[in-house]
């Protein structure tokens, strides 16, 4: 269902004669006590940390870093695309594609509901842009819109006035917010130590923010360090085996254990690999 007679809306922003009030409500959005479920997405960490991969100061610097990156090369592009042409026909295209291209099961349902959630407190908070609500109740109605977080915040900041690269700077910063955030909950840093991260990481963010800005989907793209790839392809190997020992538990236990522990010679990566079931690091303590 289109949202007729309001298609201008998207386009004008905030009125001049609201002064500086639409600031505020920017502010809002950023503001980590918008109830939109951020924080219920550690994106990554809590299975970074009980694989050990995440242990030092260092290590979860180097991994905000990684997520800030894979953040811009992915998802930037679509907060970018919005941002351009903020319209139902623009968002619904792009929340199709990006639904496509989230392959990964636990990051897809993270975005839908993170978007689900920031498309609905948007509608009701924002109560003097009622195309928000329009919106989203015609993307109910038609039951075919996934509700992907990138895009919808794009769109939001967008209708709150926001420019391209601002919208696109601001999506990074509440990534990084999030992630740090996740880090306090785990106990990996402190509220201080939070801090003072953050902001040795801002210039990071901001090179790796010019670095992937004002692309277009067609560009979107993961980035993988080659630690990281190699990790992924044991896993999906070490998964093959699980489900394999799941529908079959007598088969032997022994030989799949080992014939992982020999193609890995890395302590952490073995324990990497382990994600999703703790007992195979167990099984080769036991073989040894």
């Amino acid at each position: 269902m289109e949202v007729e007679g309001r298609e201008n809306d998207l386009y004008e922003g905030p009125s001049p004669a609201s002064g500086f009030v639409h600031l505020w409500s920017q502010w809002q959005l950023l503001d980590s006590i918008l109830p939109t479920g951020g924080f219920a997405h550690s994106l990554g960490l809590e299975s970074a940390t009980q694989a050990r991969l995440v242990v030092l100061p260092d290590d979860l610097q180097t991994y905000v870093i990684h997520v800030l990156e894979n953040t811009g090369s992915l998802l930037l592009p679509f907060v970018y695309a919005i941002t351009i042409s903020p319209d139902e026909q623009t968002w619904h295209k792009l929340d199709k594609l990006l639904n496509a291209t989230l392959t990964n099961d636990i990051s897809r349902k993270a975005s839908m509901s993170q978007g689900s959630a920031l498309m609905r407190v948007a509608a009701a908070v924002f109560s003097e842009i009622p195309l928000l609500k329009l919106l989203r109740s015609s993307a109910l109605a038609s039951g075919l819109i996934a509700f992907h977080y990138a895009p919808i915040f794009g769109l939001v900041c967008a209708l709150l006035g926001f420019g391209p690269e601002i919208a696109q700077r601001a999506y990074m910063f509440v990534t990084m917010r999030d992630v740090i955030s996740a880090a306090t909950r785990l106990n990996l840093v402190g509220p201080l130590g939070a801090a003072v991260m953050q902001h040795r990481v801002t210039p990071v963010a901001e090179e790796l923010s010019k670095k992937w800005m004002n692309r277009t989907v067609d560009e979107a793209c993961q980035g993988l360090d080659d630690q990281t790839w190699y990790a992924s392809t044991k896993l999906q190997f070490l998964d093959s085996y699980m489900r394999i020992l799941d529908s079959n538990p007598r088969l032997l236990v022994q030989s799949a254990a080992t014939r992982l522990h020999q193609s890995v010679s890395d302590r952490r990566m073995l324990l990497c690999f382990s994600i999703g079931s703790l007992r195979l690091p167990r099984i080769c303590r036991k073989i040894r």
